[in-house]
């Protein structure tokens, strides 16, 4: 094992990082040093801002794996290089995604399951005014 890569579990393991953690940012900096093929130490901003727009644009990351990969590459720079960096880093959107509706035979079932006479009309009430913001908002 390369001395900086001791330097590395040592400095996340004095941190207190959880396992998870600590091979999430040791796959981070072995997949950036296999990337770039050369020692660690002697990236440059400009080859990590490539790296990104790679992971981004070729290998379709998501936004949180992106994150991580930076999170663990920031944590090698400056714990153990004692180095900062700057990377140009675009994060996709997250995907928005609409809620499901429940179907008309879903909210009957879920009113003949209410208790008492209380819950099934604040349940039956609840999903009157959905209809009404749903059916407004698509006219």
């Amino acid at each position: 094992m390369s001395s900086l890569l001791q330097q590395f579990h040592d400095e996340i393991r004095l941190r207190g990082y959880s396992a998870r953690t600590r091979s999430a940012y040791l796959r981070a900096i072995t997949q950036l040093q296999h990337y770039a093929n050369q020692p660690l130490d002697s990236i440059t901003d400009e080859q990590l801002t490539a790296y990104f727009r790679y992971l981004n644009l070729e290998r379709h990351h998501s936004r949180a794996t992106l994150k991580l990969q930076l999170n663990g590459i920031h944590f090698f720079y400056e714990h153990v290089l004692g180095r900062d960096f700057t990377v140009q880093l675009s994060l996709p959107k997250r995907p928005h995604k609409l809620p499901q509706l429940l179907s008309c035979q879903d909210i009957a079932a879920l009113l003949c399951h209410c208790q008492n006479l209380k819950q099934r009309a604040m349940l039956a009430l609840c999903w009157r005014c959905v209809m009404v913001v749903v059916c407004v908002s698509v006219s």
